[in-house]
């Protein structure tokens, strides 16, 4: 799984690290260059795992997508969408999905700014033993959406912007599936300026 590459990888690092950092006559470099020399090691090697991690999952599953009769989704009413893979999942034990409502705040200003990400709504469900999940055969997911109208998609207003995603794992042998679909979700009133 992914988690066991990270965990190999983080094992390879601290004994890569003692090696570097322990006392060496020949080259008598100064420790705190060798940690320094470790820590770009590391940081480079977690990015090449993590590359690695993503291109291999790409290729087993393919280009991931949600299939949806209506759009956009309003607040209030059921969200219907369907989950359909790229390449077939077999073997999957255990499919999660989860609705999530994300608040991004822009606080501070200049140099201080940064961005503040608040999960303020979120609904999961599993399915155990799925079965083959394809293109032929997508997974129908329905959620019931919040009646709250402040939680309307705003992903171009500031400070404060809101956005709806749906985040599907499955637990497969070897590297699992997840992804990750951003869904427009509006109140009744934001969805008829919209589409005015």
């Amino acid at each position: 799984s992914s988690l066991g590459i990270r965990v190999a990888i983080a094992a390879f690092l601290t004994v890569w690290m003692l090696a570097m950092i322990a006392p060496n006559a020949e080259t008598g470099m100064d420790w705190r260059i060798k940690v320094f020399l470790c820590c770009i090691d590391a940081v480079l090697l977690l990015f090449i795992g993590n590359t690695a991690i993503k291109i291999v999952r790409r290729l087993k599953y393919g280009k991931s997508r949600l299939a949806f009769p209506t759009c956009p989704f309003i607040l209030g009413q059921t969200m219907n969408v369907a989950f359909v893979p790229g390449r077939p999942i077999r073997r999957c034990s255990y499919l999660q999905a989860t609705l999530r409502c994300v608040q991004e705040m822009e606080t501070g200003t200049g140099d201080d700014s940064r961005t503040e990400c608040t999960q303020v709504y979120a609904q999961t469900f599993g399915i155990a033993e799925p079965g083959e999940i394809g293109r032929q055969t997508p997974i129908p997911l329905s959620f019931e959406l919040p009646q709250s109208p402040g939680f309307s998609t705003t992903i171009f207003e500031t400070p404060v912007q809101y956005y709806w995603e749906i985040l599907i794992h499955a637990d497969t042998p070897g590297l699992h599936h997840d992804s990750l679909f951003l869904v427009p979700v509006y109140s009744a009133k934001a969805a008829a300026i919209r589409s005015a």
